[in-house]
């Protein structure tokens, strides 16, 4: 379900629902369900900028 959100609502509307620990509690699972590839490697800098240590594939 994250990663549909992540995917499918605006990105303002993302936090309406998810809070960044939520993303990266789960980005081992969420990582592999992101289309396309491009999707998720944002996600991942996007995660890394803010802080967070997560990798991408």
């Amino acid at each position: 379900m994250i990663a549909h959100i992540m995917q499918s609502a605006r990105f303002e509307d993302i936090w309406k629902y998810l809070k960044p620990a939520d993303i990266v509690g789960n980005w081992d699972l969420i990582k592999r369900m992101l289309w396309p590839k491009e999707s998720g490697e944002l996600w991942a800098w996007a995660l890394q900028v803010w802080g967070h240590n997560v990798q991408y594939p």
